[in-house]
């Protein structure tokens, strides 16, 4: 991504914050998807109108106009300084200035971030610590996390920032196709969903060897019934009576621990994000493990609770 510029560059006094903006920034911005217009676009050296902000009665002049402001759906939801590599953007003035423009009523976005080559920063106007700071040698490394704050999908729903990357996308984008089987070890499932009379979907955190991703398995009815056959007779009641009554759905609390072939699925849109479920091709194995698995998300009390049931029957 960065092949007109090295680290040892930074040290060139040559290299100034034009060298920055075209070696270091512009490649960030073209790798995100950014155009020069419509309504996801990056655009230049935003002036105001009103050039200061008043703070009680008092008038700040806003003194800089940062080189890029990032728009989303025609709204500016992200201002970025470029700095020279001698500048340290963790001094407070520097801080202090683009903090002045993003809170500027013209602008109103509720992040800003400064590049000096060396290292990128990123604040929220409400955070006095960095939401992101990362230094030029894990800009690729780490690109997800630039992705989180920087992509358009991201500024404009910020809230997505929280969801657990899906499992079904990161192997596809490893060179699997549709149709191609999975093994799956140990698949601990915390959630199952009803999606129609023929379909039954579990859900399941796991650290697969590159990140903690989510996992959707899909069942179908025969499928489910070997998944469900681990269980003692009064789980298995539990299980058929919450997941065949609204809300269709029951917390499995990681009590399954399953070994099962899959086919990768077809890519599927929901609000906000888009998955690739597992479909169930067989269970392989199937048992009860009733060891605790980190913490438990905050599960609605209408929702059956398998844990809620759990005897010394399944020791």
């Amino acid at each position: 991504m960065f092949s007109a510029i090295k680290l040892s560059d930074f040290d060139n006094p040559e290299v100034d914050e034009n060298t920055i903006r075209e070696c270091v920034i512009s490649p960030i911005i073209n790798r995100l998807g950014y155009q020069v217009s419509g309504a996801t676009r990056v655009t230049r050296g935003k002036r105001l109108i009103n050039d200061f902000i008043h703070v009680g009665t008092t008038r700040h002049p806003v003194t800089t106009i940062p080189d890029y402001s990032f728009y989303v759906n025609e709204k500016i939801k992200f201002i970025m300084d470029a700095k020279s590599p001698r500048e340290n953007i963790l001094d407070g003035k520097h801080i202090q200035q683009a903090y002045s423009y993003a809170i500027h009523p013209e602008v109103g976005c509720d992040e800003f971030g400064l590049c000096n080559g060396r290292e990128l920063v990123i604040f929220g106007r409400f955070q006095s610590v960095p939401k992101l700071h990362l230094t030029f040698d894990e800009f690729e490394s780490k690109w997800s996390e630039i992705e989180k704050y920087l992509s358009p999908r991201f500024l404009a729903t910020p809230a997505v920032r929280s969801f657990v990357p899906d499992f079904g996308t990161a192997v596809k984008r490893m060179g699997h196709v549709e149709g191609q089987k999975i093994y799956v070890f140990n698949a601990r499932p915390e959630m199952f969903y009803r999606l129609n009379n023929h379909t039954i979907s579990a859900t399941s955190n796991s650290d697969c060897g590159f990140g903690t991703h989510m996992t959707s398995f899909d069942f179908n009815s025969q499928m489910i019934v070997k998944v469900i056959d681990a269980f003692p007779l009064r789980l298995m009641e539990v299980f058929y009576q919450g997941i065949s009554n609204a809300p269709f759905q029951v917390n499995a609390g990681h009590l399954l621990d399953l070994d099962l072939l899959c086919v990768l699925g077809k890519e599927t849109d929901v609000e906000h994000e888009s998955f690739i479920p597992l479909i169930v091709q067989d269970v392989i194995g199937a048992r009860i493990n009733t060891s605790e698995v980190g913490k438990e998300s905050n599960i609605p009390a209408h929702v059956s609770k398998l844990r809620d049931f759990l005897s010394k029957e399944c020791y």
